[in-house]
């Protein structure tokens, strides 16, 4: 009897062994380790991700309280995502915000931007003649083509006339001038002194400079609780520098997609779009990062479709067939295929979330893949909008990068 019970227990404990073995081989350790430690996320998705057992067999997520909010409790809430080995052991927990309005306004309209940033971008310099022949003001500064100037003489400076208001104030005599810049976010201060122009008899710098930025992208979606608005999925740079702009106004206005320069191996497309700076804005911008360019939509805007989806986090983006929304003609938003290759659970935020793939044959044909405007056009899988259109890869303009849409949601 002693002997069986031996054996007894010798073989659960191998087949223990073996379980564990089993287990622990069918379980995605970098996937699970490579979700960020906080993430957004719906009551449907961890749902839905519990169902098509994302994680494995064994592996199970489980929300700390899983009573939806109310429309009276607030819009975002922070919950505790747990998972679990054998709905017993909790492996790991991430803190979730839950969104309790889980639909958007989807965009995919070409958008025109004008922004304007906090002080001035230098774009040039150029030598000003004197009686005493050619001089660069900035030849012996530190300062550089894409530096943001803030202010001079502790006074601000937004745009060119402010600088030519100090320049001819008449208790103005050419004394050097203090200069506070800033280059990939870190401020540089500078002496420059004025020389005077032979022909004007003015005090000049130098330089030419910029106040703000125009261009044309893709609306992402606009928020049905709020209003705000995202575009983009990337943000707009301060000239040359890495640094993302530092704005004080923007507005954007609805784009008439007039012509596509067609991407190719090596070179990238782009959509001509035209608009009207200052005629018909369609919203203010207030908020320029590396998630892309926010702000709050008018309310009588043209680009309020009333066409929602459901949000879908990194939870619900997978391999496959998709599409995308934008519009390559006039103002038509239509929608088109491509493949999603790969996502990423990434434990830092990036733009990078998905490779996609252009599969659909008129847009191939029309603009040979992702182009420059395209930016910020949604990703939309199985009924809900995981993302948007973030970059294209210059040597082959079919395939491109797209962010996940709960980077830019809470902006």
């Amino acid at each position: 009897m002693t002997i069986f019970i031996k054996k007894v227990v010798y073989f659960s404990f191998l087949v223990c062994l073996f379980m564990c073995g089993y287990v622990g081989a069918s379980i995605p350790y970098n996937d699970i380790y490579n979700l960020p430690n906080e993430i957004f996320a719906t009551y449907d998705e961890v749902a839905q991700a519990n169902q098509n057992k994302l994680f494995g067999e064994f592996i199970t997520l489980e929300i700390d309280d899983v009573s939806p909010v109310s429309s009276t409790e607030a819009d975002v809430r922070d919950v505790t995502l747990n998972i679990k080995l054998l709905n017993l052991i909790t492996i790991k927990e991430i803190d979730i915000n839950i969104l309790n309005n889980t639909e958007l306004i989807v965009g995919g309209n070409a958008l025109g931007f004008s922004l304007k940033c906090s002080g001035v971008i230098i774009v040039a310099f150029n030598d000003v003649i004197t009686n005493k022949g050619s001089v660069n003001p900035f030849e012996e500064s530190n300062l550089k083509i894409g530096d943001r100037i803030v202010t001079i003489n502790n006074q601000p400076i937004m745009t060119m006339e402010d600088i030519d208001s100090i320049l001819t104030n008449p208790d103005y005599n050419g004394e050097p001038l203090n200069i506070c810049a800033f280059r990939n976010g870190l401020e540089i201060k500078n002496t420059v002194t004025p020389v005077k122009e032979y022909i004007s008899n003015r005090f000049k710098l130098g330089i030419w400079v910029r106040e703000d930025a125009t261009g044309v992208g893709t609306l992402t979606y606009i928020r049905t609780d709020n209003g705000r608005f995202g575009a983009l999925g990337h943000g707009i740079y301060e000239g040359e520098s890495s640094d993302y702009m530092q704005i004080c106004d923007g507005e954007i206005y609805q784009c008439d997609v007039i012509g596509v320069n067609k991407g190719e191996r090596g070179k990238t497309g782009e959509l001509r779009g035209l608009f009207v700076a200052g005629k018909n804005a369609q919203g203010k911008i207030d908020l320029n990062n590396k998630y892309g360019v926010f702000g709050v939509i008018n309310e009588d805007s043209i680009l309020n479709n009333n066409k929602t989806y459901k949000i879908g986090g990194r939870l619900t983006a997978k391999p496959g067939k998709a599409k995308i929304l934008c519009s390559i003609n006039g103002s038509v938003v239509k929608e088109y295929d491509i493949e999603i290759i790969k996502t990423n659970y990434q434990k830092n935020s990036n733009d990078r979330s998905m490779v996609i793939k252009v599969t659909d044959k008129e847009l191939l044909e029309k603009t040979g893949g992702i182009v420059q405007g395209m930016s910020g056009s949604p990703i939309i899988q199985d009924g809900k909008i995981l993302g948007a259109v973030t970059h294209v890869f210059v040597n082959d303009p079919t395939k491109g990068f797209g962010i996940y849409i709960d980077w830019m949601v809470n902006n």
